[in-house]
């Protein structure tokens, strides 16, 4: 820390990351030339820490995940683990350090949960394969830890998605490595287990002090959870935690070509609408947001007050008696009620305003 007359200036200590990238370069071959994906990477992550990896299809998530678990080379630079060079780690050692879930749908047959996750012990048995019993409560606590305990006889092809990913991390944490890295967790997860999963990672590192990095498209579950983001922008790549790219117009940045803004207001991603009709629609409650909402998904122009200037626009009134919800739409003092937003919705759509 920086002691100036009246105040200390946090400096955070290279020696706490874990994971560290020297000017890395990465990229992969085609008709033996070497293309570059991804150029002057330098970022970081500690110990406890969940980063999320978010760049657009085709910009090098996959590729610089298999870089850090050396499954492919670097073009130029260096990556440290645990302040080695990963150059100088061996296979075996390194997968007692990291460990890895790929996009891979694994389809194995007569293979059991608690099978799948033993493999994690692997880099720790002999050459024979034997598991010893604290391979074995290892490979227990593991499928406890993520729920799936009363799966363990249960054959992998059986189960569903969700408790697939859950057995893949099982895995990871069976193999007792401090960091865990995730390609795409959540690709082929409904909107209830995505949540889950990523809970039970942000759960990992909170209570276990794992470093966990998982790549992503789902920037709302990114925002809401990892501490930092490794951000791709076209060649290149930023970090930082989601609030600072938040404020510092980071968003605005990766989607300048895309049909999508981020509000820096609510955290929300939108599609762009162009208003044209104007409306009156009043109110902070629930229901006036989701109300003002739908109406700004059909295009109108929401007003929410009513003045001078405003005379003749037509007015949605939202009313409550005993819990039930009524909208009452005004327009030249001809008034028609609705009982639900679909029907409200239906009808504007065929108002001429």
């Amino acid at each position: 820390m920086d002691k100036g007359k009246d105040h200390i200036t946090y400096n955070p200590q290279p020696e706490r990351d874990i994971i560290r990238t020297e000017n890395l370069s990465v990229g992969y071959e085609k008709g033996g030339r070497l293309i570059p994906v991804l150029g002057d990477i330098n970022v970081s992550a500690s110990t406890g820490e969940l980063i999320a990896l978010i760049g657009r299809n085709g910009t090098g998530k996959s590729t610089l995940l298999r870089t850090l678990m050396k499954i492919q080379h670097p073009l130029s630079g260096n990556i440290f683990i645990s302040s080695i060079n990963l150059s100088r780690i061996s296979s075996r050692l390194l997968a007692k350090k990291v460990s890895y879930v790929s996009t891979e749908y694994i389809r194995v047959s007569n293979m059991t949960v608690k099978e799948l996750i033993a493999l994690g012990r692997h880099p720790y048995t002999s050459w024979l394969g034997s598991l010893s019993l604290a391979d074995r409560h290892k490979i227990d606590k593991a499928m406890e830890l993520v729920g799936i305990s009363h799966l363990n006889a249960t054959p992998i092809n059986e189960i569903s998605d969700g408790e697939r990913q859950k057995a893949m991390i099982a895995r990871t944490i069976a193999q007792d490595s401090d960091i865990i890295i995730l390609d795409e967790p959540t690709a082929y997860l409904d909107l209830p287990n995505r949540y889950e999963l990523v809970a039970l990672l942000s759960a990992l590192t909170k209570n276990h002090k794992k470093t966990i990095l998982f790549s992503t498209h789902d920037l709302n579950i990114a925002l809401s959870v990892a501490d930092k983001l490794w951000l791709i922008h076209p060649g290149k790549i930023q970090e930082g935690a989601p609030e600072d790219m938040a404020i510092d117009g980071s968003f605005h940045h990766m989607l300048q070509d895309a049909s999508l803004t981020f509000n820096d207001e609510t955290g929300d991603f939108d599609m762009p609408v162009k208003a044209g009709r104007k409306i009156i629609c009043t109110g902070t409650s629930k229901q006036a947001k989701w109300t003002c909402r739908m109406l700004k998904r059909l295009h109108f122009d929401v007003q929410n007050a009513k003045n001078d200037s405003q005379k003749g626009l037509p007015v949605i009134n939202i009313s409550e008696k005993n819990g039930i919800f009524e909208w009452t739409y005004t327009r030249n003092q001809i008034k028609i009620r609705f009982s639900t937003l679909y029907d409200l919705a239906e009808y504007l759509k065929t108002e001429n305003i």
